[in-house]
């Protein structure tokens, strides 16, 4: 019956792809309710000193609360090596809080991060956005017309600051000094460039460079990876809020959920409350539709456990990457403005080919200042603590570049889901095909590492995280045409083609992950997909308010 409906939609997930997802429906009046696992943010992501980054290591005795959170046990020595692994560190450590108890998962290999937290994994993302080229975009599935206009409104909605590309992007942040440096060495060695096809450009960020709702534009603090008192990096949970103002919004935080169970008119989402780290008492949420934006990996296991699947393995994506610690000579003996911001700055991206189909590959650059120098440490081949000495004096001359390959269905991965004692304990398994580059992709490698050197960066070092560790993982739930045997997939609206009223708007759908930064598309899809079940919904004459009908609490 109706009335005892929780929802017309529940969406499983509150990262980017959630909230994302909600707001269109929120917004036209439709009753939504969002479930997670329920971990929340230390008191201190929202507060800071007003000093900044220089200062604070300099002279603030209580330093560590910002740089390794408020518990000291157990803290290692971390390394680029780990890749990205250090962004979910001190006091953002919630955001993987209790995934390895409640979310059984088995990689050999990989490292595969998943979240219970409000935001998702967005709740520690650096913030790096990218408009997908047409390539890019016909090539992970999208529709081409409605993914640009949609990237176009989540910049309206979010925030961006960078190249002024559309009238929607706010004006890019003050470049530091590695940052003008490099840019200057681009543009008098144009022509190497053209011929090695890569180009410089500075990058697109979800950074406020001016205020935006109830957001403050940046300080140039240099602590926006610590602690960000204004938001003026966008992190989902800020969308979360927005969408609280509407009397039809529910946020049910703190559940687990284990699977979806279609009626003939609803679909139930049953869930078990999160007891800090334990199964606690379930739930079945009903709603007319579902959208499940548990990420890639955890939408996957969600469906499994739906459509009692254990054993049949899903196509699974993540990109390659190299960390290459470079040192940048002309600026030894040269730190640099104190007022800065720690975030990408620059990207260095191939040029797409006429000639080839195959998919570009970029990195992304970053001064290395506020990352500490503990970090750092395995880059150079000298041992503590003389590498401490050596790290002190060339930091401010470091610059890390982050290179990015793209992911394709062939050769990738695949994820199944094992037998367990209860649906529960059914553990995830994830295992890769060996690695190997797409044909002319070691060929882009090696050009792009000569333009690193043109640039005048010389590489100290390179290194090879493990697979899963950009974060970045999607393919599990592909677009696909309705003929396509595939054991889970997705009509180009986010439908379910096993399902009736079930809908996925994650990178999940995506079937190949460029190497550009994947988060702002993802939002985009999600924000499109939404409004495709908005209109699922007022086509099956469900009670859905008018365009036109007043709706905010």
């Amino acid at each position: 019956m109706p009335g005892s409906l929780d929802a017309d939609v529940a969406i499983i997930g509150s990262g980017p792809a959630g909230v994302h997802a909600a707001y269109p429906l929120v917004e036209a009046g439709v009753r939504v309710v969002v479930i997670d696992g329920g971990e929340t943010e230390p008191a201190l992501l929202g507060a800071a000193p007003e000093a900044g980054f220089e200062e604070i290591r300099r002279s603030d005795p209580e330093q560590h609360r910002w740089f390794l959170g408020e518990d000291l046990s157990g803290i290692p020595v971390d390394s680029p090596a780990r890749g990205l692994s250090w962004l979910v560190r001190g006091n953002r450590s919630y955001v993987t809080r209790g995934t390895r108890r409640l979310l059984p998962l088995r990689a050999p290999r990989l490292r595969v991060l998943e979240s219970l937290a409000r935001g998702g994994l967005g709740a520690a993302w650096g913030g790096v956005c990218a408009y997908f080229t047409d390539r890019e975009i016909e090539a992970a599935g999208l529709p081409l017309r409605e993914t640009r206009r949609n990237y176009d409104i989540i910049t309206r909605r979010i925030g961006i600051s960078g190249p002024r590309t559309s009238p929607a992007v706010q004006e890019a942040p003050r470049p530091d000094h590695h940052t003008e440096a490099l840019l200057a060495a681009f543009a008098e060695r144009a022509a190497g460039f053209e011929t090695l096809g890569f180009e410089l450009v500075r990058s697109h960020l979800a950074l406020l460079t001016a205020p935006l709702g109830g957001r403050a534009a940046c300080r140039y603090t240099d602590m926006h990876h610590y602690a960000d008192p204004g938001g003026s990096v966008y992190r989902p949970q800020y969308t979360l809020e927005e969408l609280r103002r509407w009397k039809h919004f529910r946020h049910e935080s703190g559940w687990i959920v284990e699977r979806v169970q279609e009626r003939e008119d609803s679909v139930e989402v049953h869930a078990r409350r999160n007891r800090g780290g334990a199964l606690g008492e379930g739930h079945a949420f009903r709603a007319r539709r579902a959208i499940i934006a548990a990420g890639a990996v955890g939408t996957a296991r969600i469906l499994l456990r739906s459509f009692r699947l254990a054993g049949i393995k899903l196509p699974f994506l993540t990109k390659r990457q190299q960390l290459i610690a470079c040192l940048h000579p002309r600026m030894l003996g040269r730190s640099g403005a104190a007022e800065r911001i720690g975030l990408c700055q620059l990207q260095l991206n191939e040029r797409e080919a006429a000639e080839t189909r195959r998919l570009r590959i970029c990195a992304q650059i970053y001064s290395y200042r506020s990352f500490l120098l503990c970090r750092l440490l395995s880059a150079l081949p000298v041992a503590a603590p003389e590498a401490l000495e050596m790290l002190a004096l060339l930091t401010p001359s470091v610059v890390i570049a982050d290179v990015r390959f793209p992911a394709l269905r062939h050769p990738g991965g695949s994820l199944w889901l094992a037998d367990g004692a209860t649906e529960s304990e059914a553990t995830l398994r994830i295992a890769m095909e060996a690695e190997r580059p797409a044909p002319g992709e070691s060929g882009a490698a090696m050009r792009l590492r000569r333009a690193l050197r043109t640039l005048g960066l010389l590489p100290l070092r390179k290194m090879r995280p493990p697979l899963g560790s950009t974060t970045h993982y999607g393919g599990t739930v592909p677009f696909a045409e309705p003929t396509r045997q595939d054991p889970l997939a997705s009509a180009p609206n986010g439908k379910l083609l096993q399902g009736r009223h079930i809908y996925v708007a994650d990178a999940s759908l995506l079937r190949c992950l460029p190497a550009s930064a994947t988060t702002l598309t993802i939002m985009a899809n999600a924000n499109r997909i939404g409004g495709h079940v908005l209109e699922e919904l007022r086509g099956a004459g469900s009670s859905v308010p008018a365009e036109d009908s007043p709706v905010c609490a």
